[in-house]
């Protein structure tokens, strides 16, 4: 990822891992390889909830604070494994985001 140093990337792959509660589907080892395997499963259970729970993934990505326009952007792929992989790509932004955030406040 860039802008983020090979401890940082640790730090925010367990910080993700948490909140999606997946910390069991991946094993960490090198930072790339994990989180490349997070994001594999991240797409993955919203793929799952894009089929059987599309009212519980709006509602996480509105917790989540995932801006409206990238999930309006997401849907106008038409192809679940589109809207899956942008919707991805908008979580881990915004949670990159955050990351940072709490960091440089020192929490």
């Amino acid at each position: 990822m860039e802008g983020l140093s090979t401890d940082e990337l640790k730090d925010l792959e367990i910080y993700l891992l948490k909140k999606i509660d997946a910390e069991e589907d991946v094993k960490i080892s090198d930072a790339e390889a994990a989180f490349t395997q997070f994001r594999i499963v991240l797409k993955s259970k919203i793929m799952d909830m894009l089929s059987y729970d599309l009212e519980g993934l709006m509602q996480i990505l509105y917790r989540l604070d995932v801006p409206e326009a990238e999930t309006r952007q997401a849907f106008e792929a038409h192809s679940i494994e589109n809207i899956a992989e942008i919707m991805t790509q908008s979580i881990i932004n915004r949670e990159i985001k955050r990351y940072k955030l709490k960091r440089e406040m020192g929490l």
